[in-house]
């Protein structure tokens, strides 16, 4: 819609353009405190809560975590849950932490959590073939991402593989296209 308010060839002419252009400005330019507002209010809020939360957080799982070499290597289990208080929180039978992931190592275990990501790696691979590195380097890119956020856990992850798969198929279609129509020249 902002393409084709601002696109000459849907303009009548220059003048009307220039209308466009200068009430826009100045709408941006009206509404721009309210959002510089709304933006550093926003961030504030959540720098002070958030991150020290979060710290919180992962120096609580990781003390669960670090008990003993066994729960370090296989965990605590499934549905663990903690018997910690801390002057941010009680953690108490909490089951949802802001990183999602160091819980989900801490109740699977170095072991286990990297048998996860190995799998994935693996049917993808053998889903793609062998022959698709830069879709296996967006993969990578996304497996170090997703690691550090809860999105490897999600819907988020499955989106992932969605649109690498298209993507996947797109390149197969390329090639075919391209075959056929140089074995057509030929």
């Amino acid at each position: 819609a902002l393409y084709k308010m601002f696109s000459l060839k849907y303009s009548k002419s220059i003048n009307t353009y220039s209308i466009k252009v200068v009430f826009f400005v100045l709408l941006l330019v009206l509404i721009s405190p309210y959002i510089y507002q709304y933006v550093t209010s926003t961030i504030e809020m959540k720098s002070d809560e958030s991150l020290n939360l979060r710290g919180d957080q992962v120096n609580v799982l990781i003390d669960n975590l670090s008990e003993s070499q066994f729960t370090l290597l296989l965990g605590q289990g499934l549905g663990h849950t903690l018997k910690v208080i801390t002057p941010l929180r009680d953690y108490t039978d909490s089951i949802y932490f802001e990183i999602q992931t160091l819980y989900i190592l801490n109740q699977l275990g170095i072991f286990f959590f990297l048998c996860f990501i190995i799998y994935n790696i693996l049917i993808m691979m053998l889903k793609w073939g062998w022959d698709n590195q830069e879709i296996y380097l967006a993969y990578f890119i996304y497996i170090v991402y997703a690691v550090t956020n809860p999105y490897i856990f999600d819907t988020n992850h499955v989106v992932i593989i969605i649109v690498l798969n298209s993507w996947v198929y797109i390149k197969k279609k390329r090639i075919e296209e391209g075959n056929r129509i140089n074995s057509n020249t030929i």
